[in-house]
């Protein structure tokens, strides 16, 4: 495995392999027999955090070597340059092809993107995708985080935004996944992202069920302010799915808050639910003053880049000298202010949103905190999976029910502790440790429900 870097200062990691069936010129993807990129980077995914999984692929009938007989690395890097220059190239064609083509280009280290290239393949990840998104929006393509992770290629994606160009999925649950079990509803986060669903969705492997996200409202909306109203805009949502239970809802963070809520709501209407997931979601009614945030966007806005910029010297110094002049700013111009000094303040799916999509962001984030904050949840008759992320550290109240003992007797908890903090708990390889977890949790529900 070689580092080389990419004309966007990123690190691109390349992965030589030699496979003895493996015949012919170095090729990227699949080959006529023996082992695809595919499959090499889904076995690579099981051993390696997410950021050492390599973006590229070089299929070898030999290493090369030096006259000494070890491994010539320089001759390597020349074969991963000519990877980019002489793959098979097929030109995109049409308009929506182009410019797809031409966004991707501006975001990934091959610079000639062709009709069949894949946007995983070429090294896009979660963050590139949420700046993808942005791109293409801006260029009148509706597109959702979702419809990236499934249409992975130019053409795919533009025969898919052809075909949906006048339809409308803000009140339809997303289908991740296809499966022969009942579904999994996933609520978004605190953010309105469904991310973290889809890197569920690609590791949650020991259940064959389908999964389906439940979005957030979209951007200018007017946003929905109490857990409760956004709860019952999501049962309309799943029984356009699943007209009748058992029903099965989980979350990560505000959306355990939200699963729990469709939960009650469902069983208060009699109807059957067989599982519900919190995956290390607080239950912070009246929670302390720390762990609330400005209702104020651009000190919101302030609060999201002191979080960037922790444990980072060089942010934490630019966040300062940000924080020191912004007090008679508007909102407006904090955002131009950081662009100019440092971008790298702002979150990667932010930097890209022209300014009034920023606020419309920050307005809705600051809607469903609020709504979190204000829930005062009652008891439910089923009991509740909680998944806890061992690394994260809350105050006594918090630490081992998440505070859901306030509502629930203890018994009617079921806690499990999985490796990471709040965040890294949806990395690997602590992602398989909670997805093997919660396979097993739904298994043990479904057991019961089915004798």
């Amino acid at each position: 495995m070689l580092t080389r870097h990419d004309g966007l200062g990123d690190a691109l990691l390349i992965t030589y392999f030699v496979e003895s069936l493996a015949k012919g010129t170095p090729t990227r993807g699949a080959s006529a027999s023996g082992t695809t990129t595919g499959e090499l980077r889904d076995y690579l995914s099981a051993f390696l955090p997410s950021h050492m999984v390599p973006s590229a692929y070089v299929k070898l009938e030999t290493f090369p070597l030096t006259p000494n007989g070890k491994l010539d690395r320089k001759a390597l890097e020349s074969i991963g340059n000519a990877l980019y220059v002489h793959a098979e190239y097929e030109e995109p064609q049409g308009e929506l092809e182009g410019t797809i083509a031409d966004i991707w280009s501006g975001l990934l280290p091959q610079r000639r993107i062709g009709r069949a290239d894949d946007f995983f393949a070429l090294g896009g990840h979660s963050l590139l995708v949420l700046r993808a998104v942005n791109q293409l929006k801006k260029a009148g393509m509706n597109i959702s985080v979702a419809e990236m992770f499934k249409y992975t290629t130019v053409e795919t994606l533009a025969a898919h935004v052809a075909r949906a160009a006048e339809q409308s999925t803000e009140h339809t649950a997303i289908c991740i996944r296809e499966g022969t079990l009942p579904p999994l509803f996933l609520a978004h986060d605190g953010s309105g992202s469904l991310i973290y669903a889809h890197v569920l969705a690609q590791q949650l492997t020991e259940s064959d069920c389908a999964i389906y996200g439940l979005a957030a409202l979209p951007l200018g909306d007017v946003q929905l302010s109490t857990v409760e109203a956004m709860a019952s805009r999501m049962i309309a949502m799943i029984r356009k799915v699943q007209d009748s239970g058992p029903y099965r809802l989980a979350g990560w963070s505000f959306g355990g808050l939200l699963a729990y809520e469709v939960a009650r709501q469902m069983l208060d209407e009699h109807l059957r639910v067989e599982y519900v997931g919190l995956i290390d979601t607080v239950y912070a009614f009246q929670a302390p003053q720390h762990l609330r945030v400005s209702r104020d966007e651009k000190a919101h806005l302030l609060e999201t880049m002191q979080t960037e910029a922790l444990g980072n010297a060089e942010l934490e110094q630019a966040y300062a000298e940000l924080r020191s002049q912004s007090d008679d700013w508007d909102f407006g111009t904090l955002m131009q202010r950081c662009l100019s000094i440092k971008r790298e303040l702002l979150p990667a799916h932010l930097a890209d949103l022209p300014e009034t999509e920023v606020e419309m962001f920050v307005h809705r984030q600051i809607a469903l905190h609020s709504a979190m904050v204000e829930y005062d949840a009652p008891p439910i008759g089923a009991a509740v999976n909680l998944f806890v992320a061992d690394e994260t550290q809350l105050i006594p109240r918090f630490a081992r029910f998440r505070g859901w003992n306030q509502v629930l007797h203890e018994e009617k908890i079921i806690a499990t502790r999985v490796p990471g903090n709040h965040y890294s708990m949806l990395k690997l390889p602590n992602l398989k440790i909670l997805c093997a977890a919660l396979a097993q949790s739904m298994r043990a529900h479904r057991n019961e429900s089915l004798n």
